[in-house]
């Protein structure tokens, strides 16, 4: 995707790509979640960053592009570097000028904007119904997965309800508090049960900064699975 290919280049190559890279020359390229490319790919990385030059694999020619780079992630690189999972070379390449985002709960009054905006971009062209109460609470919350805990939450409401009412909101009230982390001689063992899948679901979800697809994969899961099991977590009780 990045590089591009030439036909022929591999099985299902039946036609030339010239990559993102020469699609954004002359412009610029984000590239998100920098932290998660693979070491394999980061010196070809680093040769367009030094020489601006982008070969297609399968092709003997390379191509000169200008491309000014822009990159994000939600890692600590320099961190990545001493561990050996990110390179160092490549590292000072990119960190030219760093720009730090604060957390969402030092900018809670991005939170609305953001919430309609995320409310589009996952089909709900309207917006969402999202009360004065309601908008109060989501301002006090700590958000400790960012803005993914948001989109995550904005998300189940436009699969659910069409709203985000006072039951997802006590959900992410306990989840800010700890209370998923329930005592167990209160519990009857399906209530146990399903303290457990909450408080296992939450810990991914705060460990892959509210991204579904990588929470899942640390919970052994289908990114479909969980999307059914935080449905079902959020139905309310009859």
């Amino acid at each position: 995707i990045l590089f591009g290919h030439v036909r022929g280049a591999f099985t299902g190559a039946t036609r030339d790509n010239p990559g993102l890279f020469v699609q954004a020359d002359g412009g610029t390229l984000l590239l998100d979640e920098i932290s998660e490319l693979p070491l394999p790919m980061q010196p070809k990385l680093l040769r367009v960053l030094q020489d601006g030059m982008v070969r297609p694999v399968g092709s003997t020619k390379s191509t000169k592009v200008d491309v000014r780079m822009l990159v994000a992630t939600n890692e600590k690189l320099d961190a990545l570097v001493e561990t050996g999972r990110f390179r160092r070379d490549l590292f000072y390449r990119l960190d030219v000028v760093r720009v730090e985002l604060p957390p969402l709960r030092q900018r809670s009054e991005d939170i609305p904007l953001l919430i309609e905006h995320l409310a589009k971009k996952h089909g709900a062209p309207s917006g969402l119904e999202v009360s004065s109460d309601v908008l109060a609470r989501l301002l006090e919350q700590r958000w400790p997965g960012n803005v993914r805990q948001l989109e995550n939450l904005v998300m189940r409401a436009v699969a659910l309800k069409g709203r985000i009412d006072e039951t997802m909101i006590e959900r992410e009230t306990a989840v800010a508090a700890g209370e998923h982390t329930a005592r167990v001689d209160e519990l009857s063992l399906p209530e146990r049960v399903e303290s457990l899948k909450r408080g296992l679901i939450q810990s991914a979800l705060e460990q892959s900064g509210g991204n579904i697809s990588k929470a899942a994969r640390l919970l052994g899961v289908s990114r479909y699975g969980l999307q059914k099991m935080l449905a079902r977590l959020e139905s309310p009780k009859v």
